[in-house]
This record gives C-alpha cells, sequence and structure tokens, in this order.
C-alpha cells in the first residue's frame, strides 16, 4: 500500500463520520440482538406460565385424588364393618335356624338293626322293643308316629325314625338304650346335617387324638369325653365337641352350635 493510500485509510479511521456510522451500526446490531433475545426470553416466560399453571392445576387433581382416595378408604372401612355386622348377624341367625331345626327333632329317635317285614307296623315294632330288651312298657299314646327311612331294598334293615308325644317319654328310651348293647339295634339321636357333620368330625379327630377317649350324641348335641393330666393325675372330663375344640388344636368348624351341661349317659 502507498504512503498516500495509508495517509487516507487513517484520515477515514479517525474521522468522526466513520466513527458514527460505527456506532450507528453497533447500535442497530445490539438492538436488534437485544429483541431477539427479549423475544426469546418472552416466549419462556410464557413456557414457566404454562408449566407453573399446569403444575398447579397437577396439584389441585392431586389433592382432589387423595381427597378421593380418604373417601373410597373411609367407604371401604365402613363396607368392611357393615359386612362384618352382617356376617354375624347371618351366624347368629344360622345359629338360631340351626337350634330350631334341632329342636324339631326334639322327640324323635333313630332306631336302627331292627329287621323288617312286610306291612308291618313300625309302632308296634318299637313298643315290643321296649318291652322286651329294653324294661319300658310304652302305651300307644307315647308315639306320635314312626316310619321307616328310604326305600326297601332285599336284606337290608332300614332305620325306623320314631317321633314321642313327650319328651321325657323320649329320654326314657334314649337311657335304656344302654340294655341293647351286644345285639345289632341301636338307638340314636335324630340330627340336623349340620350336627351330622359335626358328628363326622369328631370320630375322625379321635383318630388323631389320643386323649380324646369317646364321642357320642345326646340331646342333638355331639359329646366327647377327654382324659387329662392335672399335676399328674389323670382327669376325665365330657364336654361338647365344640367346646373341646376351642380348648385343643384342630379343625375349624363351619358353625359351631352351643355348648350344654351333659347330663345323659354314653353309649
Amino acid at each position: 500500500m502507498t504512503e498516500s493510500k495509508q495517509t487516507l485509510v487513517s484520515e477515514l479511521i479517525t474521522s468522526d463520520e466513520y466513527k458514527n456510522c460505527i456506532r450507528t451500526l453497533l447500535k442497530e446490531t445490539l438492538q436488534d440482538e437485544l429483541k431477539t433475545l427479549y423475544a426469546e426470553i418472552k416466549s419462556l416466560n410464557e413456557k414457566v406460565d404454562n408449566i407453573t399453571e399446569e403444575v398447579e392445576q397437577l396439584k389441585g387433581e392431586n389433592l382432589q385424588l387423595q381427597s378421593d382416595c380418604e373417601a373410597l378408604q373411609k367407604t371401604n372401612s365402613d363396607n368392611e364393618k357393615r359386612i362384618s355386622s352382617l356376617q354375624k348377624t347371618l351366624n347368629e341367625r344360622s345359629e338360631t335356624i340351626e337350634d330350631l331345626q334341632q329342636y324339631t327333632r326334639r322327640n324323635c329317635l333313630i332306631v336302627t338293626g331292627l329287621p323288617e317285614e312286610k306291612g308291618e307296623d313300625t309302632d308296634q315294632t318299637i313298643r315290643k322293643l321296649a318291652k322286651d330288651k329294653m324294661n319300658i312298657d310304652l302305651d300307644e299314646r307315647d308315639l306320635d308316629r314312626s316310619h321307616r327311612l328310604g326305600k326297601p331294598q332285599d336284606g337290608k334293615r332300614r332305620p325306623i325314625v320314631v317321633k314321642f308325644t313327650r319328651y321325657n317319654t323320649r329320654q326314657r328310651f334314649m337311657k335304656n338304650r344302654k340294655h341293647l348293647k351286644g345285639s345289632r339295634v341301636g338307638v340314636q339321636d335324630l340330627l340336623t346335617p349340620h350336627t351330622q357333620d359335626l358328628l363326622k368330625e369328631a370320630k375322625k379327630m379321635m383318630n388323631d387324638m389320643q386323649d380324646l377317649t369317646a364321642v357320642w350324641t345326646w340331646d342333638g348335641k355331639v359329646m366327647v369325653q377327654v382324659i387329662w393330666n392335672d399335676n399328674k393325675a389323670r382327669k376325665t372330663t365330657y364336654m361338647t365337641f365344640t367346646t373341646m375344640v376351642m380348648v385343643y388344636p384342630g379343625p375349624e368348624i363351619a358353625r359351631p352350635l352351643p355348648s350344654h351341661k351333659y347330663s345323659g349317659s354314653k353309649m
């Protein structure tokens, strides 16, 4: 570059006009950059505001969900209590129905093993058994009705259901069944299906428990004899089967019957 050109460039750079032009260009450039930056900041602020609004909305929804959950938990707890109460009521009513069913059988007994004849009078058969084998004189008025169970089968002795007119006559007949020991004839309570299941369960447990030495029924209840040690002394206790399973470990009973004081004799 020649000296004259250098001088010209130097004068141009140092001139006020050039400086003003540079300032103007820088100012315009900075303004454009700032506008762009402000626009981006504004956009970011709008996004932040939207996110903040969404977060607040989610918080509100979360609080509502928590409230709904607490309400559902309370409803569930109330329903569980109601179900428990209904189950208790159902069990109580089932016990009442079971007791009523057994009470309708209160004057009834089943006699097994008696020979069967065509056209027989079962009332007369029972009275003859009572007189000849059990030392009981039964009048016709002592029996309400009697009949064989099931359909006749060759060679099969069907049980006889006997309904006595009075409970004390029924009990006397039941107590005197001891005279039938050693024969094919037996006398049993007429049990409800549930009590029959209890009796079967008690007999199964007797095979697994050495302390359980006898199982029988009395007045519609399943009775057991338990021998246990008390200070090295062996004692014999009589109780209902359902009372026993509350003391000894064993299978669950679907609906235990109320226990009662035993006053009879086992067979």
